[in-house]
């Protein structure tokens, strides 16, 4: 079991480096010397911080208010029995604070990290699309509570490109423009999962990455404290358009939902899903601003 010190944590360091030190100099937390850093990689880079990286963090937050919406407002535990709202509305808390995570991570300048979590979104946000389309895979996908039974429907249902061909199988698209989205996006989640794997492997490349954030700045050796640079978007971008994708493709779904919140929430939740598809269709539309191959095209 662990106990908490007897004495304050500053007490047994200043004793532990003056055993190292010989008592020559007293001892100084190196968390002062780390926040003097972090803060002139914040001053050096506040341009791109101010303005691309805001930019998609400012289309985020629209999503993380949209999920919580839906997370907060359907009903859950014994106000309903119905195995698709309940897992509809845990997964849109999950979402919400997945997106939040990768916001703050980098915002912190750990880009590099947050595709690590961009990885986990993307498979989660693979699952929504697929789960809201299909209550009875919901009935299965809730039963599945313990470890074992969890594992089973993993290599059952989702496991070795499964949840992919489920994803892209239940997407028809009769209109021309959105099926070149579609094709698009398909592309563009092919090479952005490549640099997250990339990024997650204990390869060279791997363990190499965080050293280079801050390049475009000059700042590449000091990426390993952090740094927002103009590659920072990547995690966020990718983010924004895995999201659009569950509202510009399962549209249907979430009105099908918004008769199960109260009267006066289901209005203003309506208001807000209507506002992020017209902002998905008007990002999608306005390509030479954000455009979906960008950060692909900005690394070579």
């Amino acid at each position: 079991m662990l106990r908490p010190p007897t004495k304050s944590i500053r007490s047994a360091m200043r004793e532990a480096w003056k055993g190292v030190d010989g008592g020559s100099r007293d001892f100084r937390p190196v968390s002062k010397l780390l926040n003097a850093i972090k803060a002139d990689l914040r001053t050096e880079s506040i341009n791109v911080v101010n303005f691309p990286v805001l930019n998609w963090c400012l289309l985020l937050d629209e999503f993380i208010v949209f999920f919580s919406m839906i997370f907060l407002r359907l009903r859950g535990g014994n106000e309903t029995s119905d195995a698709k709202e309940l897992v509809i509305k845990f997964c849109c808390g999950s979402l919400c604070a997945q997106i939040g995570c990768i916001r703050s991570v980098v915002m912190a300048g750990f880009d590099v990290q947050a595709r690590a979590l961009c990885r986990i979104l993307g498979e989660h946000i693979d699952l929504a699309t697929v789960l809201i389309n299909d209550p009875l895979l919901c009935a299965e996908f809730k039963a599945a509570e313990e470890q074992e039974q969890a594992n089973r429907f993993w290599h059952k249902n989702l496991s070795k490109g499964k949840l992919k061909k489920r994803l892209y199988d239940s997407v028809v698209t009769v209109d021309g423009e959105l099926q070149q989205l579609l094709n698009e996006i398909r592309e563009y989640e092919k090479q952005e999962e490549l640099m997250q794997s990339s990024a997650l492997h204990p390869s060279y490349t791997g363990i190499a990455m965080p050293a280079f954030s801050g390049a475009s700045y000059g700042l590449a050796p000091m990426g390993i404290f952090g740094v927002v640079d103009s590659l920072s978007v990547r995690p966020l971008a990718y983010a924004f358009h895995k999201c659009s994708f569950l509202i510009l493709f399962r549209y249907p779904r979430w009105l099908e939902l918004l008769p199960q919140l109260k009267e006066f929430d289901a209005e203003d939740t309506a208001k807000r899903l209507e506002f992020l598809l017209r902002l998905s269709t008007y990002v999608s539309d306005h390509q030479d601003e954000y455009p979906l191959k960008s950060a692909i095209e900005s690394e070579g």
